[in-house]
Formats: structure tokens, sequence, C-alpha cells
């Protein structure tokens, strides 16, 4: 057949080439090493006295934790620096980026403690954008989407400074303001993973005691049978037709940047006409790209949830000027359309059922802006992946 194209990438400095932060050094260190044992309140349900319980007894019981998490929201970013470049394999582990989740956990109950004091609430909005930002200037998609996770946690706990009526509607422009290019972000993250792949391809052709590391193989019996079950002949054609396809997948990673004013689907139809279809990715490159399929879909959820935001604060003067909550979205001067379907934002109002993060459910009154599912159907507000709920301040 024809010879298999390679794609060369251009030299990236590294982390380790930049001197970013090692997870062996601190505040990284004690962010990865201590393991909190008490649970963070859920963050639509609990009570403003529940998460200030929480934060007195985490800076009580682990005031290690709270020094490092102040710390490292201190810190400019540098990224996170790989001491051993050559074990790139078992790197994709990234305790860093379980570091981040947690902290930006104990920094939204911090916000929801403290939801009346503005300027606590603005500090730790900055935190939380800090912590996604961390995780943001690290090359892998894992890093990606665990940012991405960091994001609509710290959206989804502006809920209740907009209840309380904490913040000025300037500040409310900034915030809203301040957001990262998604876009860009799952380009990069996607061209990591491709050369990561890259780097398996050339293993497979070059053989060896280094692509025996790489698959796991050792002298366990275990291990032994399942070399024969998967020789390495079978996995250079694998590799071999599977290369193909990773290219064409990395070739199309720029639609991410280049679909401004498309939804998710229509970005995702850039890639599959012509090029090359979902139901054909390839089977080892997915072994290494989490979701990759869904890619699309986790782009336009997380634009989404920042415009639900956007809408409960419209919706929160609404209600300041009228007394009441709103009862549909026509009160906009136009019609919100979501980044998934382009199908309009949909709203609750009254009573609304809430579930928390123990799949327990309670009906308080409120507002929700929530938006269609990726299949394009209304779920109801309090089964949509992409929802923004306001509890009237007086039921907490």
């Amino acid at each position: 057949g024809p010879p298999i194209e390679t794609v060369k990438f251009a030299p990236l400095q590294s982390d380790a080439d930049t001197g970013g932060l090692s997870p062996t050094e601190e505040p990284l260190k004690t962010l990865i090493d201590l393991k909190m044992d008490t649970d963070v309140p859920d963050f639509m349900t609990a009570s403003r006295d529940e998460h200030l319980a929480y934060v007195e007894k985490v800076r009580t019981d682990a005031s290690d934790f709270v020094a490092a998490v102040e710390a490292l929201v201190k810190m400019p970013i540098v990224g996170v620096r790989n001491d051993n470049p050559e074990d790139w394999i078992t790197a994709s582990a990234h305790p860093e980026l379980t570091a981040f989740r947690r902290a930006a956990r104990f920094c939204c109950s911090d916000l929801l403690a403290h939801d009346d004091d503005r300027e606590l609430v603005l500090e730790r909005c900055a935190d939380l954008e800090h912590l996604r930002d961390w995780s943001l200037s690290q090359s892998t998609l894992m890093a990606k989407l665990v940012a991405m996770s960091i994001e609509r946690m710290y959206l989804q706990a502006l809920a209740r400074p907009l209840a309380a009526g904490t913040l000025t509607d300037g500040d409310w422009r900034v915030l809203l303001a301040r957001k990262p290019d998604w876009g860009q972000a799952f380009a990069f993250g996607f061209g990591d993973e491709a050369a990561s792949f890259q780097r398996i391809f050339e293993l497979a052709l070059k053989g060896g005691d280094e692509l025996r590391e790489v698959l796991g193989f050792s002298a366990d019996p275990g291990q032994r049978m399942l070399e024969s079950l998967f020789p390495r002949s079978v996995y250079k054609v694998m590799v071999l037709r599977d290369y193909r396809l990773a290219l064409n997948w990395l070739k199309s990673a720029s639609y991410f940047q280049d679909a401004q004013g498309l939804t998710a689907k229509e970005r995702a139809e850039q890639v599959t006409s012509g090029r090359v279809r979902y139901d054909s990715l390839p089977f080892l490159f997915t072994m290494f790209v989490p979701g990759l399929s869904r890619l699309h879909i986790k782009h336009g959820e997380v634009e989404d949830q920042r415009q639900a935001v956007a809408i409960g604060v419209a919706a929160a003067a609404f209600r300041r000027e009228q007394g009441r909550w709103p009862e549909s979205l026509d009160f906009l001067p136009e019609e919100p359309l979501d980044a998934v379907n382009g199908l309009p934002f949909l709203c609750e109002q009254g009573q609304i059922k809430v579930r928390d993060s123990l799949g327990g459910s309670k009906t308080l009154n409120g507002f929700r802006v929530y938006a269609h599912n990726a299949d394009g159907e209304d779920p109801g507000g309090v089964k949509a992946t992409v929802a923004f709920t306001i509890i009237d301040r007086e039921q907490k």
C-alpha cells in the first residue's frame, strides 16, 4: 500500500523545559498527599451554616491542606513539571489534577459559606479561575476536561451569591467576561494526545524491549499469555491501520477553533463530512483519548453553562424590578440559544425540584434555567446536564 504519512510536530517547550512546579514540591506535594476524609456539603441543597461548619472543620483538622490551597492560588501559573519525561505512560495518572479539583471544592464551599461577603466571594471567584487555569496549563486532554469540571463547579456555585444579591451588576459583567478559549484548549489537548499516539506508532515499528515496556509485558505467566494473544505482528497491523485515522482526527482538531457561531453538532459535522466518522475511531487511539467522540458536546456544554449563568443574572434583575421570577425567557432582548443544538434555553420558576450529590431531592422555591440535552430532548430541569438553579435565600 501507499506509505504511511507521518506528521512532524513542531518542538514544544515542555513543562520540564520551563521549570514548572514538580508534584514533589510544595504546595502541590501537600495537596496531592493529603487525603480529605470529610465530604464537602452539597453545593445546591446544603445550607450556608453547613458549608461554614465544613470550612471551619477543614481549617482545624487539615490546616496544612488549607495553607497549601492558599499558597497555590497566589502562585503564578507555571505548569506542572514531569520529573521523569520518559515515563509518559505512567504519567497519565496526573495526581496534580485530583489536587486541583480537591482545592476547587474547598474554595467553592468557602464561597458558599460566605455568600453575603462581597470581598470574599470575589476573592474565591478569582481563586477558582486560577485553579481552573492551573489545570488548563497542562498539555493533556484529560487536564482540559478537569479544568472544565472546575469551571462548571464554579459557575454553579455562583447561584448562591446571586440569590443573596451580594455582587453588583458591574461585578457580574466582569465575572462573566473572564472565560477561557475552550476551543483552543481542546485543540491543544487533542494535539497532545495525537503526539502520544505517534510515539506509540514509532515504538511499534521499532519493536524491542521498549515496546515490551509500553505494552506492560513482563515475565509473569499471565502477561506472557497476553503477549501470545496480542503478538507484535498483529499490533503493528493495528497501528498502521489506526494511525491513518488518528492523523485525520489530528487534522480536524481545528474545528474546535474555526467554528465560531456554529453549534456543537454543526462543528462535529465539519469532521464527519468527508473525513472520518465517529463510529470509525482508531481502536488504539481511543485508549488514550477519553471521550473523544463527545468532545464537541462537552465543548458546547461548558459554553452553555456560562450562558445559563448570564440568563440567571438577568432573571434575578427582573425579579428585583418586578417582585417575581419571570415565567418565561421572553423578557430577554434576544432568544438565547444553546451551543450544542442551537435550541432555545428553557426555564422553571416557583416550586422546583432539586437534587443533591447523594441522589436525594427537595422541592424548593426558586428559578432554574436549563438547556436541552445533547439528543435535543427536554429532560426537565432537574435532569438537565446544563442547568443553573437559584434557590430563594429565605429558605436557607
